[in-house]
């Protein structure tokens, strides 16, 4: 059986610089997307992030947002997508129930973390996407996403099986607190 990892690995092989992805005129190559993946998944080990890790993301769509999926599948990380319209107790509850160490998120929503970031004790790094964040955000280390793309585009070396959690997904939560729903 394939991991997403493999099936990457291969379309980069048999499809090399043919477009694999355009958002907005951006586009992406199959060759791009395995190597940034693998830049930024060796830049997200330097953080710590390992093998069943979870990692919230709060990215609207765009490149960056399909390349960090792509980049914690290469780790073996749980990817955790937050809806950005979130703030507050439902961003609180999403985060901590997902005992994230790691955001990852657009400025704007950065921000919003940092309103409760005193409330997210297990929280240590929050990765921007554009500007730093103004809001204050306690013992929190704050990293530029641009940073965080490593010189390193080899693949991790990471085993992973097609039966690892790869993301974590959470419910509407019509009838209560959301919960997450592994994939």
């Amino acid at each position: 059986s394939d991991t997403v990892n493999d099936v990457v690995r291969r379309a980069a092989r048999e499809f090399g610089d043919k477009p694999f992805l355009d958002v907005l005129g951006q586009v992406l190559t199959f060759n791009d997307i395995q190597r940034e993946a693998c830049r930024l998944a060796n830049g997200l080990a330097t953080l710590g992030v390992v093998k069943g890790q979870t990692v919230v993301t709060i990215l609207d769509n765009n490149c960056d947002a399909v390349l960090m999926w792509f980049a914690l599948n290469k780790l073996g990380a749980i990817s955790v997508p937050v809806n950005t319209a979130f703030k507050g107790e439902f961003l609180r509850h999403q985060i901590a129930d997902a005992n994230a160490a790691l955001v990852i998120a657009e400025t704007v929503y950065a921000e919003r973390v940092g309103q409760i970031a005193d409330q997210l004790p297990g929280l240590c790094y929050l990765i921007h996407r554009g500007d730093a964040p103004t809001e204050c955000l306690g013992n929190i280390e704050i990293v530029d996403l641009e940073c965080l793309r490593s010189d390193d585009d080899h693949d991790p070396d990471v085993k992973v099986s097609p039966g690892d959690l790869t993301m974590l997904i959470y419910t509407g939560g019509t009838t209560g607190p959301s919960k997450g729903c592994m994939i």
